[in-house]
């Protein structure tokens, strides 16, 4: 039977317990982070009761959708900025969504994959890609995964939907080059730049399950909770060239209780 990249991993990362890392090493940093659940959770869930389906179907009009022409509680707004804290899409152009309006240009924009006759026609099948990423997020199977991951949008706005609408299933992290960082804290000689980022989130999840404390928290939680463990992955991103991490120069990180 032949395996897939990730299979292989899960086989490679259990001969290799001696130099795999266990997130029950940091809980000395439990007591200085702050979870913030009720906030938290309030945010996700005043979301998800405005953008229901429904509603994203019916009701959701372009300027409810797009950035750019001022309105801080459309759909993608807020899950830019208003979300901010249950998981980060930043750093990239407003061309992630599909469609936007450029403030320079003064008109909509709609990226090729969604360009059609006219900018009703190329919202309305975007709206239906979003409302379609919903419903097969319901169901995590490698088939509804492979559905997902072919709509052309981009990775981060697609997880980031997935993570808020259900944050059991998936995790606040939405990019590779994080998610391997991560990976690598625990499994330092495992290479998992092959996995998909589902199948990473998972294996990160599963580590998350192996903790008696933190397998009780939400994955919005935990991922925050990463973050705070490994600052270095800020480095990811840095414009400061030298200091930049590198998928192939990974340090393991120590992390230090900021209470000492």
């Amino acid at each position: 039977m032949k395996l897939s990249v990730f299979e292989k991993e899960i086989i490679l990362t259990r001969n290799e317990v001696s130099i795999m890392r266990k997130l029950a090493e940091f809980d000395y940093m439990l007591d200085s982070f702050d979870r913030d659940s009720k906030n938290l959770s309030q945010l996700r869930q005043d979301f998800v009761n405005k953008y229901t389906q429904s509603y994203i179907e019916n009701d959701m009009n372009l300027d409810d959708f797009v950035v750019g022409k001022g309105n801080k509680n459309s759909f993608c707004y807020q899950l830019e900025f208003n979300l901010a804290r249950l998981g980060s899409i930043r750093g990239s152009n407003s061309k992630k969504f599909g469609i936007y309006y450029s403030q320079d240009e003064k008109k909509y924009i709609t990226t090729k994959a969604w360009a059609r006759k006219n900018i009703n026609e190329s919202f309305s099948e975007l709206k239906n890609a979003i409302i379609e990423i919903i419903k097969l997020g319901a169901d995590d199977s490698k088939e509804s995964i492979k559905k997902i991951d072919s709509i052309p949008l981009s990775s981060i706005f697609k997880y980031k939907i997935l993570s808020v609408y259900y944050p059991n299933n998936y995790l606040n992290i939405f990019s590779k080059n994080p998610l391997s960082y991560f990976l690598f804290q625990f499994y330092p000689e495992s290479n998992f730049k092959k996995s998909s980022i589902y199948e990473m989130q998972k294996k990160l999840i599963e580590i998350k399950n192996s903790n008696k404390i933190i397998k009780n928290w939400t994955n919005i939680e935990y991922g925050n909770y990463l973050y705070y463990l490994f600052k270095n992955v800020k480095k990811l991103n840095t414009s400061d060239k030298p200091n930049r991490q590198k998928n192939n120069n990974f340090t393991l990180e120590t992390p230090v209780d900021p209470e000492i």
